[in-house]
């Protein structure tokens, strides 16, 4: 059966429920489709400067936002290369802070709002086509999580704009025609702030040394802070080898913050993540527009990634709102949308690959454009409400690469260093006054306007999405337990929350789990019982993302279990041989304590022992 909508929106998050909450006021059937299960966890260090909360306040979810108790940031304070600098944040509408919400929270709230303005939100539902007739997009097929597929058909289908874009692959845009690689990695975690109590627990706090930059924001409830390092990229390996040490060294790097956090109790597990990219894509075609991410780099330096997800999705749906009816006037709204959030991010896109490069400008260059900045140039950066370009003024760069100069031995690097950037500044300058006139496109000017060069393959195209057609009981479940067994190998107890007992199963079982953010794995069972389930899972931070959200699983988080199913039966046999390796050991595992437990073996297989009589087994070195 065939359902019909004005809008049908792929993905519920800061983008799709901000266009979601106004269509669905202005009378329109809007059905918003999201993979996940909410509450769901996502890589984000969320912070939102007083025009990011304004954009909260229009869509309607303010309210909600604030009963969550966020700290209020009601000043920014920069400490950098001996230069100390506070300003207050300018007010936007009726908003003079600024708010940190978990993303796991803030998510709630924002579909919660977009449910009470009237949008069809639902959860669990993966997009598998989006439907094409003509060259048009007419509307989307997705399964429910039962399996079941369904097709609705609407004017106007929208997308979220990320890396793995599902919509963007199927409609030919899946390859930014634009894209910069950030210089940086991110580090984080939450604690209790030792300072809640004092005016610090009002300051967005950010300091910096040669090579990083560091932050400190007081977080969601009041009393909590999430501090974050944006060091070179390669230090993300640094910080995953040795989490607490690579931790450790970069506090003492900031002595007004180690100052600040001695005395921090509940620290979070670390996070961090390597892959944050700037790219630009065609967002826009017959019957289809994507929303969110392109645009610049989406992390705390610039700080205005969910801002600009929100704005661009109210403001798509301004754009939109009176055109739903009419196809070509539908496809000339897009584009111009499109074209107004090109002129409105480009500046932040530079000033970003200006940011995010490694090396990093000459620090008394910058301390020089801190020091001669005036009112609140810096913190307005962050809202939007003073370009980039008009604090890194020529003139500024000019005075503070001469400041450069003279305090050390001039090198002849040094001053091709400061040539190569006033020659990127005035090209950027040049390309912003383009943009206003130029009404197309333009993908060819990243090595002369100081883009990071990117020449690794984009990330892969998410394959068709297939629904779990299985008989599988499906069992509503929590972490009971969460432990490490090595540096990079943790062992999860998953216990039902029906309180029925799980299903017996055999050696060599496995089971889907569906985690918060819809995301589904398959682990093998090496223990359990009719109470608790046991997976150990392997975190790789280069893969899909599935073993480092399972790592990032708090005690008590809700999950889904399908199974446990057997693909690879213990068959009776008289002797035994067991040779495992990798993500192979783990079935063996159950396997070997079930021939144990029928007294097969008479002594234990992992440990050094003599062979029992009648049975052969061996292992490679990762079982031991």
């Amino acid at each position: 059966m065939t359902e019909r909508a004005d809008v049908v929106i792929v993905g519920a998050r800061c983008a799709g429920t901000a266009m979601a909450a106004p269509l669905a006021r202005a009378g329109r059937k809007v059905i918003v489709l999201d993979k996940a299960a909410f509450p769901a966890d996502t890589m984000s260090t969320h912070v939102f400067f007083p025009m990011g909360v304004n954009e909260l306040a229009q869509m309607g979810a303010l309210d909600r936002i604030l009963a969550l108790n966020p700290s209020r940031m009601t000043h920014l304070r920069l400490d950098l290369f001996g230069i100390s600098r506070t300003e207050r944040f300018k007010q936007v509408g009726d908003i003079d802070y600024g708010i940190s919400v978990p993303r796991i929270d803030q998510d709630m709230q924002l579909v919660a709002t977009a449910r009470e303005a009237g949008a069809d939100v639902r959860e669990q539902c993966t997009v598998q086509d989006i439907l094409i007739e003509d060259g048009r997009a007419v509307g989307v097929t997705y399964f429910d999580s039962n399996g079941d597929v369904h097709e609705v058909r609407a004017q106007l289908v929208v997308g979220a704009d990320g890396r793995h874009s599902t919509v963007a692959h199927q409609v030919g845009e899946w390859e930014p025609y634009r894209r910069s690689r950030n210089g940086r990695g991110m580090v984080f975690r939450y604690m209790d702030d030792p300072a809640a109590d004092t005016e610090l627990a009002s300051i967005l706090w950010e300091g910096r040394t040669a090579d990083t930059i560091a932050f400190a924001f007081p977080c969601t409830p009041k009393g909590r802070l999430l501090v974050l390092f944006m060091g070179p990229r390669a230090e993300v390996a640094e910080a995953r080898a040795d989490a607490e040490g690579y931790w450790a060294r970069k506090v003492s790097e900031f002595p007004i913050l180690a100052d600040r956090l001695v005395g921090a109790t509940n620290q979070s597990t670390i996070r961090s993540t390597s892959q944050t990219h700037a790219y630009f894509r065609r967002s826009s075609g017959p019957g289809w527009a994507l929303i969110g991410d392109a645009g610049h780099f989406k992390d705390p330096v610039l700080g205005q990634g969910m801002r600009d997800a929100m704005w661009m999705g109210r403001t798509l749906a301004d754009h939109v709102a009176t055109t739903l009816d009419h196809p070509k006037k539908l496809d000339s709204a897009t584009r111009k949308w499109e074209r107004a959030r090109d002129i409105e991010v480009l500046p932040t896109y530079h000033y970003g690959n200006l940011e995010t490069r490694i090396p990093a400008p000459p620090p008394e260059l910058l301390a020089s454009v801190v020091r001669n900045s005036a009112g609140t140039e810096l913190s307005d950066i962050h809202q939007r409400l003073t370009k980039p370009h008009g604090v890194f003024t020529v003139r500024r760069i000019l005075k503070g690469g001469a400041t450069a100069l003279t305090s050390r031995r001039p090198t002849v690097g040094g001053v091709a260093g400061l040539a190569e950037l006033l020659g990127v500044e005035a090209a950027v300058r040049v390309e912003l006054r383009a943009a206003r006139v130029y009404r197309g496109r333009m993908p060819f000017l990243g090595p002369v306007v100081g883009e990071h060069r990117d020449n690794a393959p984009w990330s892969r195209p998410p394959r068709r999405a297939t629904p779990h057609r299985t008989s599988l009981a499906t069992s509503p479940a929590i972490v009971a337990e969460s432990r490490t067994l090595s540096g990079d190998t943790k062992l999860l107890e998953l216990r039902r929350t029906d309180d029925q007992p799980w299903p017996q199963w055999s050696p060599g079982s496995h089971i889907d789990l569906h985690l918060p953010s819809g995301k589904v794995r398959q682990y093998s069972l090496c223990s359990g019982d009719s109470d608790v389930l046991r997976v150990a899972v392997l975190r790789e931070p280069e893969g899909r993302g599935g073993s480092v959200e399972v790592h990032d699983l708090r005690v008590g988080a809700s999950v889904t279990v399908s199974g446990p199913r057997n693909n690879f039966e213990l068959h009776d046999e008289t002797e035994y041989l067991f040779i495992a390796g990798g993500i192979g050991i783990t079935p063996m595992l159950s396997m070997i304590d079930a021939v144990e437990a029928a007294q097969t073996l008479e002594t234990p297989v992992l440990g050094p022992h003599p062979k029992p009589h009648g049975v052969r087994y061996g292992a490679s070195s990762q079982i031991w």
